[in-house]
């Protein structure tokens, strides 16, 4: 999910692509970690929800494409 978070003097809000305010944003958690993405975790207050959003599976710091399980099933993650 792509968002904008921005935090200034008159607080903090989280938008979406559009400009929209979402919701519902009880906290932020901002993760960097040496050789990995940067994550922000929000923490959402709501009694209903549905979420439609792109996601990437990583493993390392590596984008993961496809996954092969011993009994010689897969999944596939076509490239976003």
């Amino acid at each position: 999910m792509n968002v904008k978070i921005v935090s200034d003097e008159a607080g903090t809000k989280v938008l979406t692509r559009d400009g929209v305010e979402v919701e519902g944003v009880a906290s932020i958690v901002f993760r960097a970690e040496l050789n990995d993405i940067n994550r922000a975790e929000l923490q959402l207050a709501v009694g209903e929800i549905e979420v439609e959003a792109e996601a990437s599976v990583f493993v390392r710091g590596k984008e993961v494409r496809r996954i092969e399980y011993a009994d010689g099933s897969t999944d596939e993650f076509p490239a976003s």
